[in-house]
């Protein structure tokens, strides 16, 4: 076993790779987070979510540089999208509120350009597209990590929702009402414009890339001042005490990053009665909030669980993750499953060798009864383990 003194420049290497990379890359990530959010404090929380995820996957960091910020900026896209579904949810809330006190109805937004009107006809993944060539700069092959596609896909996408922009900005809708605002129709499915990407433009018009280009909300990649040291306070505040509480483990710890890779094992308390979820413990040694694991995973283990699946996360609320299921591998799971999986989900995971699930992301997932198990039972796709689950579960 490795002493302490052997583990800890390990966690202090992590610390600088991460210090780096957000030097390097935290401009152009808020700037595609102001781009999608309505507020700067809301820019600001994303950031600083998608490199604690980077902190946990820090295995998952692309080797090549140039790969880094597109990488980065896929990672963003989630952590907005599940701001946004937490946000919608206060909104109607609100919006109740409101409507008991009568009160007066919002103020007009001033009106948009004619792009962005037309962007939001689109579907979501029509104008992100769009938006990471126009307004991110991203090339195709830069585009095609982002959002996890080949750039051959990129290329073809980028064609067919250009061609969708240019029809929507040649038939443009009667409007009636204010102008809609583009921030708060994120992650909505507009009234899909369909086009084969041919020629549709009026006379004389512009490519619509450049007119989106020309109505970018958020024109400079310089971030305000204050706000790195803002979103630097908030992931210091995670890592260092993450740092603390791993200074003090075996190396084998090393936060379950990796997920299979550390052979990650069940919780150390683990409620035996009627099944439950595998839970944290409280020892101090160990941090408040932070598990230990003492059942060791491995894919032959599988056969003790209810169920184990390959999914992608499609909804999570609190602690409840709702999975569409691709293939099973233990018990009998139904297309669509949502599972208890605590300590995996929100901006703190405090599940030992657990993952931070995130919405559109896929996962081998084993657990029981209605709880998704951490510690290597719940770990992000990998085709080669999903491959040892099947061999071990036949």
């Amino acid at each position: 076993m490795r002493t302490r003194r052997q583990t800890q420049p390990l966690v202090d290497d992590r610390s600088v790779a991460l210090e780096a990379l957000f030097d390097a890359t935290y401009d152009r990530v808020l700037a595609y987070a102001r781009r999608r959010t309505a507020q700067l404090a809301d820019a600001e929380d994303a950031v600083a979510e998608t490199y604690l995820v980077v902190w946990r996957r820090m295995d998952g960091l692309p080797a090549s540089a140039p790969e880094r910020l597109p990488w980065l900026l896929g990672i963003t896209r989630k952590v907005i999208a599940n701001q946004r579904r937490s946000a919608s949810r206060r909104a109607g809330l609100l919006r109740r509120a409101e409507a008991d006190a009568h009160a007066a109805p919002p103020m007009r937004n001033p009106p948009e350009s004619p792009v962005l009107i037309a962007i939001v006809r689109l579907g979501d993944s029509d104008r992100e597209i769009l938006r990471l060539v126009a307004w991110e700069g991203l090339s195709h092959s830069e585009v095609g990590v982002a959002l996890g596609i080949s750039s051959n896909a990129a290329t073809i996408r980028l064609h067919r929702a250009r061609g969708r922009l240019r029809a929507a900005l040649s038939d443009p809708p009667k409007r009636i009402g204010p102008d809609p605002d583009i921030a708060q129709v994120e992650g909505q499915q507009g009234a899909t414009v369909r086009s084969g990407g041919g020629p549709m433009t009026q006379p004389n018009r512009p490519d619509p890339l450049d007119e989106l280009a020309q109505a970018n909300p958020v024109p400079s990649d310089r971030a305000p001042s204050e706000s790195k040291a803002r979103i630097w306070a908030r992931i210091q505040e995670v890592t260092m005490e993450d740092t603390r509480h791993t200074s003090s483990r075996p190396a084998g710890w090393l936060l379950g990053l990796g997920g299979a890779a550390v052979a990650g094992v069940a919780i150390a308390v683990l409620a035996l009665n009627n099944g439950g979820a595998p839970g944290p413990t409280d020892d101090p040694g160990i941090g408040p909030g932070i598990g230990s694991c003492v059942q060791q995973y491995s894919p032959e283990a599988l056969a003790n669980r209810d169920f184990a699946f390959d999914g992608s996360v499609t909804a999570i609320t609190g602690d409840q993750v709702t999975f569409d299921v691709t293939e099973t591998f233990v018990g009998q799971v139904t297309d669509e499953v949502t599972l208890t999986a605590s300590g995996m989900t929100g901006t703190s995971v405090t599940s030992a060798g657990g993952p931070n699930l995130m919405v559109d992301d896929r996962y081998l997932v084993a657990g029981d009864g209605e709880f998704a198990w951490a510690c290597g039972f719940t770990q992000p796709y990998d085709e080669a383990i999903a491959a040892e689950w099947a061999d071990a579960t036949r």
